[in-house]
């Protein structure tokens, strides 16, 4: 099972493509922006933000950077408590993406879309 996979995998995988464990309620993330621009840098707009569980069900989005780029600008940005750190929390909530409560993105396309991933694997 691809969940399976991206477990047994993560590391490697976390070289090409933003990926984070979303084991929470409705798929909870923070994707923090110094780590976005890394994959920037060193990929241009051409990676994966994948979210997954890591149960025994095939549960990831494969949600191609340039289809959600316009979201995860500094607009969307938050800090959490005290910590100085900025970063996107948000959820997918049945196949919709929002940052900060606001429905944003329809990602429904990528759910379990491991096409969409196979393109982007080198």
């Amino acid at each position: 099972m691809i969940s399976n996979y991206l477990s047994q995998n993560n590391k490697r995988l976390k070289n090409r493509h933003y990926i984070l464990k979303t084991n929470l309620p409705n798929y909870f993330f923070n994707f923090r922006p110094k780590v976005l621009r890394q994959y920037l840098q060193k990929y241009g707009e051409n990676f994966m933000l994948i979210c997954w569980k890591d149960n025994s069900n095939l549960d990831a989005y494969f949600i191609p950077y340039k289809e959600a780029k316009r979201i995860f600008c500094s607009e969307n940005l938050t800090t959490q408590g005290d910590s100085k750190s900025e970063r996107w929390l948000g959820t997918i909530n049945q196949h919709i993406l929002s940052l900060g409560g606001n429905k944003i993105l329809d990602v429904k396309e990528h759910f379990n879309r491991i096409a969409s991933y196979d393109g982007l694997s080198g």
